[in-house]
């Protein structure tokens, strides 16, 4: 009995894990999901920090306009780029494209990225400028910040939705009012998103918010069948027929 109970004080007992660090470490095993995490971090990042990197970083607003500079290719790439465009206009012209070019093309374009990197604060676009002189990238940062901002309102909206029909569909399941909120779903399912929206902009032509609560009105019916379909089976349970019966 002795070396049996010296083997039992031996054994590491494993402190019970909580459900959020249950979820957490199976988490971080997978490592494509720790990446994409990863990157989404970074993405709301930059585009919070958005005002500070334009002005700081980049140098530049994305409302300033410079006719002098229209559709100008990335700073760092603009000894390579009439390269690169003879480059392009061979491999259209030919069976064949002329790769003897890529090289020079290559040492123009490493060679400009000393410059962009040597720099004053405002002196290299990174990514060109589009039709009106205006920063690409910079652009493209305040960008972000339209996406997030859109996405947390499409998520909220049906996200609210779907959860309140949800929950009122599987409460009053089996009865009429279950009926209407199923006709209502088959309704909006029926109808093609992408043209109801299109209609709906022409008409009321909404901002960036009043484009996503458009989708949000329209985005709930999934996820109220799901909530419907969990209250249902909930409904059922020995512990709620007991509290029913008492």
């Amino acid at each position: 009995m002795a070396p049996q109970k010296a083997e039992a004080d031996e054994k590491v007992i494993r402190p019970v894990q909580s459900y959020w660090g249950v979820v957490w470490q199976r988490l971080r095993s997978d490592w494509i999901t720790m990446a994409a995490l990863a990157l989404l971090l970074f993405m709301v990042t930059i585009s919070l920090g958005a005002p500070w990197i334009g002005e700081h970083v980049l140098g530049f607003s994305p409302t300033a306009t410079n006719l002098r500079q229209r559709n100008d290719p990335p700073t760092w790439a603009a000894a390579a780029w009439p390269q690169f465009q003879a480059f392009t206009l061979s491999c259209q012209t030919s069976a064949h494209c002329d790769w003897s070019q890529w090289g020079s093309i290559t040492s123009a374009a490493v060679e400009g990225l000393s410059t962009c990197l040597t720099a004053e604060l405002g002196g290299c676009h990174w990514m060109g400028t589009d039709d009106a002189g205006r920063d690409v990238l910079t652009r493209g940062v305040y960008g972000g910040r339209i996406s997030l901002r859109i996405g947390l309102w499409v998520a909220g909206v049906s996200m609210t939705l779907g959860v309140l029909m949800g929950l009122i569909s599987g409460y009053y399941a089996t009865t009429f009012i279950d009926d209407i909120v199923n006709a209502i779903i088959m309704t909006l399912g029926s109808i093609p998103l992408l043209f109801l929206l299109i209609i709906l902009s022409r008409i009321f032509q909404p901002g960036p918010e009043g484009l996503a609560i458009l989708i949000g009105l329209f985005g709930w019916m999934g996820l109220s069948r799901l909530i419907r379909g969990q209250i249902f089976s909930v409904r059922e349970r020995d512990y709620v027929i007991a509290s029913r019966a008492i």
